[in-house]
């Protein structure tokens, strides 16, 4: 199947052919009410403290809600990290 054909194939779906950018437009962080982007400012400059006190929390005392607790502030870190956020 020629690079073509799959391009036409996308586009009579209604699709675009970069997805993910046009996503990124549409919910880019300065498109949201000032409030909301100062929040989410705030929080992304506190992840990284937190992210590193709870690997060393996990570390010394493991249970599995600061591993579950560890994760969730991972993941949150890599969303701000990728600019999903």
């Amino acid at each position: 199947m020629s690079v073509h054909k799959m391009l036409d194939i996308i586009k009579s779906l209604g699709l675009s052919v970069i997805e993910g950018v046009d996503f990124m437009k549409r919910h880019s962080r300065y498109r949201m009410p000032p409030w909301v982007r100062k929040c989410c400012f705030v929080l992304e400059a506190c992840i990284t403290p937190l992210v590193i006190f709870q690997l060393l929390r996990t570390l010394l005392f493991p249970t599995p809600l600061d591993i579950l607790l560890l994760g969730l502030l991972i993941g949150l870190l890599l969303a701000f990290h990728l600019e999903l956020l």
